[in-house]
């Protein structure tokens, strides 16, 4: 996604409206317990005393839940608010370098909606995961697997309860 911003540098133009869609590879990124659609991102890129970013995106995702391993949609969205810089500041940390009259913003959408991933992701709250003797999904039946496997060197913590 790139965008040439030189005529907001020479005042030609006060805001370039941005209304596109980002196709993101999650593969190649390493990102292999997603499927994305594509990334819906609106905004503008405009000039007042600064040169500014304002963003924002959505998009729908498939996961499997962290408990029960069940297809999971998850919907993803995000702002951003930037200012664009030609040189950095060490004060500044929020800024976005552009070394030329193009902005290219497939990085910094990339890095924020990763950045913003949940660690886990489950079906519900009350979603009572996989048996972990015989595996089966606990929300659709129930199992008669002893789970009560006490490693023998703590299983005098077990008596300390009664």
């Amino acid at each position: 996604m790139k965008y040439d911003i030189s005529e907001l540098f020479t005042g030609k133009v006060s805001s370039i409206e941005i209304d596109d869609y980002l196709n993101v590879d999650l593969k190649e990124l390493g990102i292999d317990s997603f499927t994305a659609d594509k990334i819906h991102i609106k905004g503008s890129i405009f000039k007042t005393t600064v040169l500014g970013l304002e963003l924002t995106y959505e998009s729908n995702w498939k996961t499997e839940c962290a408990r029960c391993l069940k297809r999971v949609d998850y919907h993803i969205e995000g702002n951003i608010k930037r200012s664009i810089v030609k040189k950095f500041n060490d004060i500044d940390d929020e800024s976005v370098l552009v070394e030329s009259d193009v902005i290219d913003l497939t990085d910094l959408i990339v890095d924020d909606i990763i950045l913003n991933l949940p660690t886990q992701i489950i079906c519900s709250e009350s979603c009572k995961g996989l048996c972990m003797k015989c595996g089966v999904n606990l929300n659709e039946e129930d199992c008669e697997c002893d789970i009560e496997n006490i490693d023998p060197r703590l299983s005098k913590l077990k008596d300390l309860f009664k």
